[in-house]
């Protein structure tokens, strides 16, 4: 069995299509952990879903979309006007648009929405979130934090300590930590944004799938990258 992380989705099945086929993905005997952001600015977040169910050994991470769009689900109040502003509308109509909404939406609420993890950390030492933490400590000790959907002070700190090769957050006892959130397309030229990039031990795996660029999936043991075309390419 093979364990991949893959980065955010937002709502590109083509592009999740195409990772799973060039990594040669099991669906039934390997593992994916995914960083969260299923959801928005791409139009088959339903379709995304449906898929990611059909893995066997799943381990989803709750991201800020995901966050959105659950709440909307739900009923629950939230700022649907922020939401639509950052690509809701798309995973609006994803599901909408569906043969019979109300049984999908129950679906994929009991199967997916309310599983997603907040975070989530291995055998080896390694931690897997959506957006960040609070590193001056363990993160199963600072307590639940929106923080882990939101944060970028951890990336931002990554990308500052990389020049000097530091290990980081010093403070951390995590050999890795994996993040998505924070697409990498947005870092000056001395970066390759265009592929997953470890900034001291911060795997920065947001390559941009949801602003048109790529979706990376990565082999977490021999840290092989399988990528998607441009997902704009892949919509035209």
């Amino acid at each position: 069995m093979s364990t991949f992380v893959l980065g955010d989705i937002h709502g590109a099945f083509k592009a999740l299509k195409q990772c799973f086929k060039r990594s040669e993905f099991s669906l039934e005997n390997d593992c994916l952990i995914f960083l969260g952001d299923v959801c928005d600015r791409g139009p088959d977040t339903v379709e995304c879903i449906d898929f990611l169910l059909e893995v066997n050994n799943l381990i989803p991470l709750m991201g800020n979309h995901d966050w959105w769009t659950m709440k909307w689900l739900k009923g629950e109040e939230f700022d649907m006007e922020k939401w639509m502003k950052h690509g809701g509308q798309e995973t609006y109509d994803s599901y909408i648009q569906s043969h019979d909404f109300d049984s999908l939406k129950q679906t994929h609420l009991k199967k997916y929405y309310d599983k997603l993890l907040p975070y989530f950390k291995d055998d080896h030492n390694r931690v897997f979130v959506h957006a960040g933490f609070d590193w001056t400590g363990p993160i199963e000790e600072t307590g639940f934090s929106n923080d882990y959907y939101w944060d970028r002070e951890l990336f931002r700190a990554a990308v500052h300590y990389h020049p000097e090769n530091l290990k980081f957050p010093k403070s951390s006892p995590y050999e890795e930590i994996y993040i998505g959130h924070s697409p990498t397309h947005r870092l000056n030229s001395q970066f390759d944004g265009s592929k997953p990039i470890r900034l001291c031990n911060v795997w920065c795996m947001d390559q941009g799938a949801g602003w048109g660029l790529q979706l990376s999936m990565m082999d977490i043991d021999s840290k092989v990258v399988f990528q998607s075309d441009r997902v704009d390419e892949l919509y035209k």
